[in-house]
């Protein structure tokens, strides 16, 4: 759905392909604010979700609708464990209805 768009910043300047957590203590935790926005003008986006697995360390926190021209923050939380040894690689894939009527 090309309605939909995640961002870094509140004012929508700056699309996020990539976050960059930096270097994490293992068993730390980190925490990523960004942006979903409903580009339609007229109609409302619902039961909005992940079209993705998750990485078990990895939590994501987001809205399930979105009133046309609103935007809601996503809380993203990486928490890796102890025994991990890879870095985090996940694509953010967000999907939703668009209500036309």
């Amino acid at each position: 759905m090309d309605k939909l768009g995640l961002y870094m910043d509140q004012d929508l300047k700056t699309t996020i392909s990539i976050v960059n957590f930096g270097r994490l203590e293992v068993g730390s935790k980190n925490e990523k604010i960004l942006y979903l926005n409903n580009g339609s003008e007229q109609w409302p986006i619902n039961n909005i979700k992940l079209d993705m697995e998750l990485d078990q360390d990895l939590k994501i926190e987001h809205p399930v609708f979105l009133a046309p021209n609103e935007t809601k923050s996503v809380l993203i939380y990486w928490n890796p464990k102890i025994e991990r040894r890879t870095p985090l690689e996940q694509n953010i894939i967000f999907s939703g209805d668009l209500i036309i009527g």
